[in-house]
Formats: C-alpha cells, sequence, structure tokens
C-alpha cells in the first residue's frame, strides 16, 4: 500500500514538472514572438522613413530638372550622341568577335569530323549513307545556328535599346543635378568622365556575361550533336557485325 502511495505521488510530482517545463517554454515562445514583432515594426517604420527621405530627394532632383536651361540640352545633347556612338561601336565589336567564335568553332569541328570519317569509313556504300547523314547534320546546325544567331541579335538590340532608355534619363537626372551643385566648381567636367568611365565599365561587363551565356550553350550544342555521331556509329557497327554473322551462319 505504501509502495502504491509512493508510486502516485511521483507521478502527480512527474506530472506536475512537465507542465511547469511545458509552461516555461510557452511563455518563451510567446516572449520570442512579441521579440520578433518588435523587430518587424522597427523595420518597417525604417522602411516607412526610407521611402519617404527617397521620395524628397526624387521630388528635389525633378524641381531642379524643371529648371533647367538651354544650356544643360546643349550638354545633354552632346553627351547622348557620344552615348549611341560608343553603344555602337561597342556592339560592331562584339558582334565581330562573336561571328570570330562561330567561324573558329565550325572550322575545328570540320577538321575533327573529316579525319573521323577518313579513319572510320571503308566501303562507298557506308561511305554513301553517312555523307548524306552527314550534309543532313550539317544543314541543320546551319539552320539552328541562323535562328540561335537572330535569337541573339535581337536581343542585343532590345537590350541596347531599354538600356539606352534607361541610361539617358538616368544621365540627364544626374547631369542635370550635378550642373546645378557644382555650377561654380571646375570638378563638373571631372564628374561628366568619371559618370561616362563608370557607363563603359557596366556595359562591358554585361557584354562579357551575354557572350559566357551564348558560349557555354555552343559547347552544350557541340557536346549533344557529338553523343549522337557517336550513337549512329555504334549502332552502324552492331549493324554489321550482325549482317556479316547471318552471312557467315
Amino acid at each position: 500500500m505504501f509502495i502504491l502511495s509512493s508510486a502516485y505521488h511521483s507521478l502527480i510530482l512527474s506530472s506536475a514538472y512537465h507542465s511547469l517545463i511545458l509552461s516555461s517554454a510557452y511563455h518563451s515562445l510567446i516572449l520570442s514572438s512579441a521579440y520578433h514583432s518588435l523587430i518587424l515594426s522597427s523595420a518597417y517604420h525604417s522602411l516607412i522613413l526610407s521611402s519617404a527621405y527617397h521620395s524628397l530627394i526624387l521630388s528635389s532632383a525633378y524641381q531642379t530638372l524643371i529648371l533647367s536651361s538651354a544650356y544643360q540640352t546643349l550638354i545633354l545633347s552632346s553627351a547622348y550622341h557620344s552615348l549611341i556612338l560608343s553603344s555602337a561601336y561597342h556592339s560592331l565589336i562584339l558582334s565581330s568577335a562573336y561571328h570570330s567564335l562561330i567561324l573558329s568553332s565550325a572550322y575545328h569541328s570540320l577538321i575533327l569530323s573529316s579525319a573521323y570519317h577518313s579513319l572510320i569509313l571503308s566501303s562507298a556504300y557506308h561511305s554513301l549513307i553517312l555523307s548524306s547523314a552527314y550534309h543532313s547534320l550539317i544543314l541543320s546546325s546551319a539552320y539552328h545556328s541562323l535562328i540561335l544567331s537572330s535569337a541573339y541579335h535581337s536581343l542585343i538590340l532590345s537590350s541596347a535599346y531599354q538600356t539606352l532608355i534607361m541610361s539617358s534619363a538616368y544621365h540627364s537626372l544626374i547631369l542635370s543635378s550635378a550642373y546645378h551643385s557644382l555650377i561654380l566648381s571646375s570638378a563638373y567636367h571631372s564628374l561628366i568622365l568619371s559618370s561616362a568611365y563608370h557607363s563603359f565599365i557596366l556595359s562591358s561587363a554585361y557584354h562579357s556575361l551575354i557572350l559566357s551565356s551564348a558560349y557555354h550553350s555552343l559547347i552544350l550544342s557541340s557536346a549533344y550533336q557529338t553523343l549522337i555521331l557517336s550513337s549512329a556509329y555504334h549502332s552502324l557497327i552492331l549493324s554489321s557485325a550482325y549482317q556479316t554473322l547471318m552471312i557467315c551462319c
């Protein structure tokens, strides 16, 4: 009887202990939730203040832009024409480099394919079949290259047009603000040169990214065509072995 009473009291104490632990965990969860709510509220108020500050800056820049004179229009027009000429020049250089890469890749593929066919092909019948398949592959490859080249040029022209519109508006705002802020200082010309230099660096990095993406796509396409040729070659060997076995039997 004493043992049962002791076990009952132990069970009650254990239950009370677990209830205390759960209550403590619940209060910790409530405090943690309140703490996170306080942090989120603080971040939200900071965002509102930051938005109001940026709106004030943009409003000031807009009023400054409205008050600009014919002299500003002349400077912005000159910078705009310089930007158009620079963009066209870089597009020409990148297009030339891209076409040189395509021609070089096609030339090396042709040399490797010629050596491969000279080593493997033995009879006139197989030469005719493989030659037909090879010409079909060349025509298909040229067609896909034309489609990819057209899409690539369309993407470059669209990107250049959007970049030109955004860059023109951005440079107009920067030049207008800088002109009113530094009209009595000799640092005005240094600021224009620095802005043009940073625009050139960003444009170069963007075009490098486009070329890198196109180059990786070209490598994957070449590997896929090599896999198709290898599969056709193994199928041809198995077919030849099967025909030889049938003749022998």
